[in-house]
């Protein structure tokens, strides 16, 4: 743990009315948390969002 610097923050998960992740809401908003200076990101985590996607969509998540 000691290589951890910064901001790391625990972001929503945007998702579409349909109930998928948005992934074009979700490039949006990470450049937005890195353009004010995030260090990285933890997707898929206390929002709440994470334990109700499946675990492909959590891959997707991660991947994208």
């Amino acid at each position: 743990m000691a290589g951890l610097r910064g901001i790391l923050p625990a972001m929503v998960t945007p998702m579409t009315e349909a109930g998928s992740i948005d992934f074009s809401a979700l490039k949006r908003y990470l450049d937005f948390l890195v353009e004010r200076g995030a260090a990285g990101v933890f997707p898929g985590g206390t929002a709440g969002e994470g334990v109700l996607l499946t675990t492909e969509e959590r891959k997707a998540l991660l991947e994208a």
